[in-house]
C-alpha cells in the first residue's frame, strides 16, 4: 500500500481488499468500526488534499497516511519506513504502526480471499519453517545429493529426484511426510513455532510416536485436510 491515495495493492488483481473491522480502539474510532480501505462514493477527499474532485479519488486505495489519520494514529514527521539504519524509529514508521494494528495483523492474503469467495479455503503453513512441508525436505535432500555429484547441473538435478536408496526412496519420502505430519500436529495443539516449536516437537516424539490409526484415519479426530493429506502420504 502506498503512503498516499491511489496505486495498487500487491495481489489486487487476484482479489480486491475487503473493508476491515477494527478489533481494538485507536484514538478516533471505536472498536468494531468498519473502515473501508478504498474511498467510497460520498466520502470526503483525502485530508491532505481537500481540493480534489470525487472523480479523482473515489474507488482508489486510501493509502497509509489517510488510514492512520482516520484512526488518529498519524504523527507529524511519520514516513513510510521511519528512517534508515540507526536513525530508524519504528514508532514513526507508517508500515510498522499500521502493521501492528490487530485487524491488519490478521488480514487474509489475496489468495485466501480469492479461495474463500469461490467457496473454498486455503490452509497456510507457518512462514520460514520448512519442517512443516515435506516437499521442502525432499528438495533439501535433492540439493544435497546434487552438490555431492554435480558436474553438469542440468543433467544431475533431475537425477536427484529418482526413487533410489541414496536419493528419494519411497521410505525416505514417507519419513519426511511423517515428520511434517508430526510437526503440524504439534503446531495445531500448541501453536508453537521456531525454537519453541522444535522443543515441543522433541517433547512429543520423546513420549510417543503417532499411532497407525492417526495416520490411517485422521479425519476421525477432526484434523484439517492438510494434516489428513500428510497422514495419507505417510501410509501409502
Amino acid at each position: 500500500m502506498n503512503v498516499g491515495f491511489g496505486g495498487t495493492r500487491k495481489g489486487e488483481e487476484i482479489a480486491g481488499m475487503d473493508a476491515v473491522t477494527l478489533k481494538e480502539k485507536p484514538l478516533k474510532m471505536p472498536a468494531g468500526t468498519i473502515q473501508h480501505l478504498v474511498f467510497q462514493p460520498g466520502d470526503k477527499p483525502p485530508f491532505y488534499a481537500p481540493h480534489l474532485d470525487p472523480t479523482q479519488y473515489v474507488g482508489k486505495l486510501k493509502g497509509m497516511r489517510q488510514i492512520l489519520w482516520e484512526r488518529g494514529l498519524l504523527k507529524e514527521g511519520m514516513s513510510k519506513s521511519g528512517g534508515k539504519d540507526e536513525k530508524k524509529d519504528e514508532s514513526m514508521s507508517m508500515e510498522h504502526v499500521l502493521g501492528e494494528q490487530k485487524d491488519f495483523k490478521e488480514v487474509e492474503s489475496s489468495l485466501e480471499l480469492l479461495m474463500a469467495r469461490q467457496g473454498g479455503f486455503c490452509l497456510t503453513l507457518p512462514k520460514y519453517h520448512c519442517e512443516y512441508n515435506p516437499i521442502e525436505l525432499v528438495w533439501g535432500r535433492a540439493k544435497h545429493w546434487t552438490r555431492q555429484h554435480c558436474n553438469k547441473l542440468r543433467e544431475h538435478v533431475p537425477l536427484s529426484f529418482r526413487a533410489e536408496e541414496d536419493r528419494q526412496a519411497v521410505q525416505i519420502v514417507q519419513a519426511f511426510c511423517k515428520k511434517s505430519y508430526t510437526h503440524n500436529l504439534v503446531h495445531l495443539r500448541t501453536g508453537a513455532v521456531g525454537p519453541e516449536g522444535e522443543k515441543q516437537y522433541k517433547v512429543y516424539t520423546s513420549h510417543r510416536k503417532p499411532a497407525p490409526s492417526e495416520y490411517l484415519k485422521p479425519s476421525l479426530r477432526g484434523y484439517p485436510p492438510l494434516v489428513e493429506f500428510l497422514a495419507y502420504l505417510s501410509s501409502v
